[in-house]
């Protein structure tokens, strides 16, 4: 389960990891990976891959309504554009996340 204070944590990256997609994951994402939200990683290395490949840099807010247990992932240009945006009818996530995708790495915001 991922722990909310884990996540203050990390800044920054000691090392970078093959992903999903050869992807390069950070600390902070290998954290959620092992986990139990290696499902977010890897959908979202998959829709930054193939889906927004065009894009240099991705704003990834995972917004998760516990009530429901579901989530919806929102992929912007950091600008407030919306590029893409995925619905999850259930997720055992308890909390929002967020990521940035640059330069084939993905990484939680504090590690930006």
């Amino acid at each position: 389960m991922i722990d909310a204070q884990q996540l203050k944590h990390f800044s920054g990256t000691c090392e970078y990891y093959q992903g999903h997609m050869n992807i390069n994951y950070t600390d902070g994402v290998m954290y959620l990976c092992e986990n139990g939200a290696s499902w977010v990683a890897s959908d979202i290395a998959a829709i930054c891959k193939y889906k927004l490949r065009n894009f240099e840099f991705i704003n990834i807010d995972v917004k998760v309504n516990v009530k429901r247990g579901s989530c919806t992932i929102h992929y912007t240009d950091g600008n407030g554009l919306e590029l893409y945006r995925q619905n999850y009818r259930w997720t055992d996530l308890k909390q929002d996340i967020k990521l940035f995708y640059v330069d084939n790495v993905l990484m939680l915001a504090s590690e930006y």
